[in-house]
C-alpha cells in the first residue's frame, strides 16, 4: 500500500504524461500544478505556463505517450493545499527508448 500523496502523484503523471489524450493532459496541469508551479530540473526552472507549453511541444513530436518508471517518488502530506513531490524517473517511449531521465 503507498502512501495516499503517493498514489495521488501516480495518478497525475498517469493522466498528464502517459494518458493518449493530449487534452486531458492539458486540462490534468491546469487542474492538478499550482499558478505558482516550478519544475527545476537539467539546470532550468519553468513555470505552470513553460511547462504547459513544453508538454505540449514534446507531445506533438512523439507518436506515442511516454511510459514513466519511478526510481523513487516521495510526495508529503497535503499542506495548505499542496503536496511537495521530489522523483527521480526515467521517461521512455513506446519503443522502450529512453526519451529523458530527470532528478
Amino acid at each position: 500500500n503507498e502512501d495516499p500523496p503517493v498514489h495521488f502523484v501516480r495518478r497525475v503523471f498517469s493522466l498528464v504524461f502517459e494518458g493518449d489524450s493530449l487534452s486531458k493532459a492539458v486540462r490534468g496541469v491546469r487542474d492538478f500544478f499550482s499558478v505558482d508551479f516550478v519544475l527545476d530540473a537539467d539546470g532550468r526552472s519553468l513555470n505552470r505556463s513553460d511547462f504547459e507549453a513544453t508538454l505540449l511541444a514534446q507531445r506533438s513530436r512523439v507518436v506515442a505517450p511516454p511510459r514513466i518508471a519511478f526510481s523513487r517518488l516521495c510526495a508529503s502530506a497535503p499542506h495548505d493545499g499542496r503536496i511537495t513531490v521530489t522523483s527521480v524517473h526515467t521517461s521512455h517511449s513506446a519503443s522502450g527508448l529512453a526519451l529523458f531521465a530527470s532528478a
